[in-house]
């Protein structure tokens, strides 16, 4: 199970994170996507039952993005608002 997952800042300038606790150990990864779903950042933080992905946001657009992470055959999705 996937949980206490959140992304801080909230809203983004230069970086963000996104934090997440398991329930069992598993490879993680964290895709962050645009608002057209298209892909933006990639990460993936191995094989572990808590930790964060962080993502240099400085070059992106500001607006809306879709965090997703993935473990376990389980998928989270939150937003996060980048603002320069």
């Amino acid at each position: 199970t996937i949980s206490g997952v959140k992304a801080y800042p909230n809203p983004a300038n230069d970086e963000v994170s996104i934090y997440y606790k398991l329930s069992k150990t598993s490879d993680v990864t964290v895709i962050l996507s645009n608002a057209l779903g298209q892909v933006v950042r990639t990460q993936h933080t191995g094989n572990n039952l808590s930790g964060n992905a962080s993502f240099n946001t400085s070059s992106l657009a500001s607006g809306v993005y879709f965090y997703t992470l993935t473990a376990n055959g389980e998928r989270s999705t939150g937003r996060v608002a980048v603002s320069h």
